[in-house]
C-alpha cells in the first residue's frame, strides 16, 4: 500500500553475472554441443558394453537388475545413434 505523496523507489534489475559468461561462451558451447550430440549414441553404446564387461569380470551375472542397466545403455545408445543418423541424412 503506498501512502499518499510517498514516492516509490524503482530497483534496478541488472544481468546476473552469469548471463554475461554464458553469452560469451554460446558459440563455443553450440560447437562442442553439436559435436557431443553426434556421438553421444556410440559413447553411451561403448559404456554400456564396457559396463557390461566390467560386471561379467566381477561375477555379477547372477543379478537380473544389475545386467539390465548396461542393457538400457545401449538401447538408448542404438536409439539415439538411430536418430541421429537419420537426422543427418534427410533423405
Amino acid at each position: 500500500m503506498q501512502i499518499a505523496g510517498a514516492k516509490v523507489q524503482k530497483k534496478s534489475h541488472s544481468k546476473p553475472r552469469i548471463t554475461n559468461y554464458f553469452v560469451f561462451l554460446h558459440p563455443i558451447l553450440t560447437i562442442y554441443m553439436k559435436f557431443i550430440l553426434k556421438y553421444s549414441g556410440l559413447a553411451l553404446i561403448l559404456l554400456g558394453v564396457l559396463l557390461l564387461a566390467a560386471l561379467h569380470l566381477l561375477h555379477f551375472t547372477f543379478v537380473n537388475v544389475v545386467l539390465l542397466t548396461p542393457f538400457f545403455i545401449i538401447l538408448a545408445g542404438v536409439v539415439l545413434q538411430v536418430w541421429m543418423m537419420k537426422r543427418e541424412s534427410r533423405y
